[in-house]
């Protein structure tokens, strides 16, 4: 369980320091003061040393998938905005159990001549599979050296392109200082992903599980993994008593899907962390209480830690209440932009009930 997380720099975050977290925690603020960044960041000490992990990090920022962003443009922009010369860095530490981390990135940019035979190496092509003989074009591009560090302990090197499309074959071996991270995104149910499998082969939890569905389906009998025989994909299909068939998931609303992509994503992240954005999305006030409640409880459970953050004060009201004997145990961290950067104010559930009931301050 993490218990420290410093960040120095990453995007725009400096010197951001989060203390005495707790199993549940619970992060709000306004707009642009990081909350998303600080998931990344706790996403990433999967495999900080992953050029291919942080490509995954940096492109959910972007709202439409026909957007395109290179390689480069995406490693960019993970990066702190004020760069001091052509050399900037990623730098993070914290406290995990009685284990204590370090991470950085070294960033260094420049401009170089490329030709066709280097443009395919950085595209990910191996030599056998390259054309011949090349024609004699040359290309400007920037580049960005990135170097990474671990406890002190270098730990890899990658080169990035702006003229790169791919990613090349990876030699870095991965470093792992957290083995298990789930990330959940605010619209990932939309794409009807879900991580049923656990919950399907834990009797207890998915008698549970049924219980919750039945407020959105009151019909709701069972969901089932099926094979396509055509295209040997898996799809989901709901049985419920009001259709003589079983209806295919993406045939439900939102609320339905999101509450069954948090439940098994908190199954996947047994004995890890879980990292839920904006996690209210799509979840009706109504059911609040109930979902939050199952999660918080089996968390403690299944051994994971929780970050989730939100704008909702409605949803942030229910995490708190949800569970009156574990509010020692959940922590309100709420960020506020000042001159002198993000500032941090860190309280646990009872505390920030009063705060909230007593004295009128807003949490968010």
């Amino acid at each position: 369980m993490l218990s420290e997380l410093f960040i120095e720099k990453y995007r725009g975050l400096n010197n951001l320091k989060l203390e005495n977290l707790g199993k549940v925690n619970v992060i709000a603020g306004e707009n642009n003061t990081g909350k998303t960044s600080i998931l990344e960041v706790i996403e990433s000490l999967e495999a900080p040393n992953d050029l291919r992990m942080w490509r995954v990090i940096g492109r959910r920022e972007s709202s439409s998938p026909r957007i395109f962003t290179t390689v480069y443009d995406t490693m960019k922009s993970l990066f702190p905005i004020n760069n001091q010369g052509n050399e900037t860095q990623i730098l993070y530490s914290g406290e995990s159990g009685e284990d204590r981390f370090r991470v950085e990135l070294v960033g260094k940019f420049s401009d170089v001549i490329l030709n066709d035979e280097q443009v395919s190496l950085a595209n990910g092509y191996s030599i056998s599979e390259m054309r011949q003989p090349y024609e004699h074009h040359e290309y400007e591009s920037s580049v960005l050296d990135i170097s990474y560090k671990v406890n002190g302990n270098e730990c890899g090197n990658d080169k990035v392109y702006s003229i790169q499309r791919g990613i090349p074959r990876m030699e870095n071996n991965r470093v792992n200082i957290l083995d298990n991270v789930i990330y959940v995104s605010p619209t990932q149910h939309a794409n009807n992903t879900v991580y049923l499998n656990s919950l399907m082969t834990n009797p207890e939890l998915y008698e549970q599980f049924v219980e919750i569905m039945r407020a959105f389906d009151p019909d709701f009998v069972s969901i089932n993994a099926v094979e396509d025989e055509k295209t040997l994909s898996r799809k989901y299909v709901v049985l419920s008593k009001k259709f003589k068939e079983g209806l295919l998931l993406n045939a439900y609303g939102d609320g339905m899907k999101k509450a069954m992509l948090l439940l098994s994503a908190l199954l996947r992240a047994k004995d890890g962390i879980l990292l839920l954005d904006e996690f209210e999305t799509a979840i009706h006030i109504s059911v609040m209480g109930k979902i939050f409640k199952w999660i918080i409880e089996n968390a403690s459970k299944l051994n994971v830690q929780i970050f989730m953050t939100s704008h909702s004060i409605e949803a942030i009201n229910s995490v708190l209440k949800c569970c009156p004997e574990m509010q020692s145990d959940i922590r309100m961290i709420t960020l506020v932009n000042t001159e002198n950067g993000v500032k941090v104010r860190n309280v646990d559930a009872v505390k920030a009930i009063q705060l909230m009931d007593d004295y009128g301050l807003e949490l968010r």
